[in-house]
């Protein structure tokens, strides 16, 4: 029997390291279990009132506009609490919650949803994005870093500026199919994972990512396929001959493409190396071959002697994760191509911003170049850097945030209770047009960005910050995205005046801002004239 006596003894005789470390271990059970006693009476946040069964379903929009979510934060608050068929949802409406959420607490809101379909075609350990936090996710990231970190990224720059060169060649031969050049141009940026560069839009390897890409929008439709409705997705067990399991069948086709996306162009890529010691692996090849991730990959384990079966997987997943992430998004329409038209349409609506822009760059640059990306830093060209930042908030391109899991323990934030396995939402759209921190949003203002004496005013808000994501689920590649439209942006501009199109009488037709529905936005179909700027650029 333990006496007060005896368990005093006990201490007494104990080392003090021991006596530290239990008075350590105490303090923390007590801290986290008097933490847990308050969670547990604290209330779900504010929200409409949920009906048995359904919950919030009939109050939950039917289209993904960010606007309608707007109004309900507008009435709830900025954190909103939701529930549809057994599944909570915690709706952020204001930037200050979704940075400590997502940023200073991003360890546990970083989780990913489970989706049935993304693992059933073998998805989920191939994008990053779709990927939970773990090792395998962990070593994407730390591949991936090692190309688009901030001090990486410029290894790319003369594939970029090559790329842009092509599109101003286009656009002077052919100026009035715009939209295509420019998503020519995009799709040149993933070339850096395997070296090849799509001469026009009917090339194969071009072809096969459309394909590819076309696959996971298709599979992430929400709703679209029934596995998704059923808890822990039992009806993926199903056999494809099985009715109503037309899932099952097209899946079967999806691994087979999406297979060939993964393995052709890397193997392609591999054969033009000539690496005695990893004839192994990959057999008998020979060649001069282009720099890109797959070859620095190889090259680098090869090199260390870490070359492994394992190596081979992660580089063959790096590079397609990539590869498909610059083409995947809706229909093969990725966010650098969609914020090039943002601009073009802001640029023909707004000319007194446009020639502001091109008077920075003539007064920098002068006529007999072009602007590069080696020397952005050093070019001083703040109105064109605010310009940037105007188009990503203007309209961002995600409207909300990819939906996260939070996955700790329930958590405490302003006295409300959030529980393990929400779902947390940011409408990112409405940070971007909080007048708060954005006066007059719904204007295009690259000035706003900018201080009385026209240098970047740094008590605003970079609305990058928050649109390429947060902390551990930020876009690995937004530095270079980021530097791929500030390149076209600033070279289209030094090289060409942007107007709305003319009528039948040659008068200036009127465009206005129209936007399309869902996951991503982009500005629906315009016309635009694009003509050689004064005095003639060198292209």
């Amino acid at each position: 029997m333990v006496t007060p006596y005896s368990f005093g003894s006990m201490f007494q005789d104990a080392t003090p390291v021991l006596i530290v470390v239990s008075s350590i271990f105490f303090v923390v059970f007590i801290a986290q279990y008097i933490r847990y006693i308050k969670t547990v009476d604290l209330p779900l946040p504010p929200g409409p009132r949920p009906l048995p069964i359904i919950g919030n379903v009939f109050d939950i929009p039917k289209k993904l506009l960010p606007c309608d979510y707007r109004e309900i934060s507008n009435r709830y608050g900025d954190i909103v609490h939701l529930h549809a068929l057994g599944q909570h949802i915690i709706l952020l409406g204001s930037l200050e919650v979704a940075i400590e959420l997502l940023e200073r607490r991003s360890v546990k809101y970083s989780g990913k949803p489970y989706s049935a379909m993304s693992e059933l075609y073998d998805a989920t350990p191939r994008m990053t994005a779709v990927m939970n936090s773990g090792p395998t996710w962990r070593k994407h990231r730390r591949e991936l870093h090692k190309f688009f970190s901030p001090s990486a990224y410029t290894q790319w720059n003369a594939m970029q500026e090559g790329g842009i060169r092509q599109l101003l060649s286009l656009l002077l031969e052919d100026p009035e199919h715009f939209a295509e050049h420019a998503e020519l141009y995009v799709h040149s940026l993933p070339c850096l994972a395997y070296g090849i560069l799509p001469k026009d839009h009917h090339d194969e390897a071009l072809k096969l990512a459309m394909k590819g890409a076309n696959i996971l929008s298709d599979a992430f439709v929400p709703g679209k396929y029934l596995v998704e409705s059923f808890p822990q997705a039992i009806l993926r067990h199903i056999p494809s001959w099985f009715p109503g399991a037309r899932f099952q069948r097209e899946i079967a086709t999806w691994r087979r493409t999406l297979s060939l996306v993964r393995n052709k162009a890397f193997d392609d890529s591999i054969a033009k190396m000539d690496i005695h010691s990893l004839v192994p692996y990959f057999g008998q090849r020979g060649g001069s071959f282009e720099r890109s991730m797959v070859t620095a990959m190889v090259q680098e384990a090869e090199g260390k002697g870490t070359f492994s079966h394992e190596t081979d997987s992660i580089a063959r997943d790096v590079s397609f994760d990539v590869y498909l992430d610059f083409h995947y998004h809706r229909g093969g329409v990725d966010i650098t191509l969609i914020t090039t038209r943002v601009f073009l349409l802001a640029m023909a609506l707004n000319p007194q911003a446009q020639k502001r822009a091109q008077a920075q760059l003539d007064a920098v640059i002068g006529a007999t170049r072009l602007p590069s990306l080696s020397n952005r830093d050093s070019l001083g060209l703040p109105y064109i850097e605010a310009l940037v930042m105007e188009c990503h908030r203007w309209h961002p391109i995600l409207p909300f945030t990819l939906p996260r899991m939070y996955t700790g323990e329930e958590d405490e934030y302003k006295g409300y209770r959030i529980l393990k396995g929400s779902l947390v939402i940011a409408n990112t759209w409405a940070f971007a047009h909080d007048p708060r921190n954005y006066p007059d949003p719904e204007k295009f203002m690259p000035e706003r960005y900018l201080t009385k004496e026209g240098k970047l005013n740094p008590d605003i808000r970079d609305p990058r910050t928050f649109t390429f994501g947060y902390r551990r689920r930020a876009c690995p590649g937004r530095h270079f995205g980021d530097a791929s439209v500030w390149l076209a942006v600033a070279s289209i501009l030094h090289v060409f005046d942007i107007r709305p199109p003319l009528d039948d009488n040659g008068e200036p037709v009127a465009l206005t801002a129209k936007f399309t529905e869902g996951l991503l936005s982009a500005p629906e179909p315009f016309q635009c004239r694009i003509t050689p700027g004064l005095p003639p650029r060198k292209l």
